[in-house]
């Protein structure tokens, strides 16, 4: 299954992770071999202002999302 295998990925730093979760599952019922995939998603940096966290506070976080 896709989900325990991809574990070790920091989700948060994917601005749309659904979109993420839902492409590796195609990928594998396709047969793309998952392996290369591992190596691009441990070594992807978000855009800078993506979903980048600029403070909390108690249970508010605040995200910068500009372009």
């Amino acid at each position: 299954m896709v989900a325990k295998r991809w574990r070790f990925l920091e989700i948060k730093k994917f601005s749309n992770p659904q979109n993420l979760i839902a492409a590796l599952i195609i990928a594998e019922m396709e047969g793309v071999d998952l392996t290369h995939i591992k190596d691009l998603l441990l070594d992807f940096r978000p855009l800078e202002h993506r979903f980048e966290k600029v403070l909390q506070f108690q249970n508010i976080t605040i995200y910068n999302d500009s372009k």
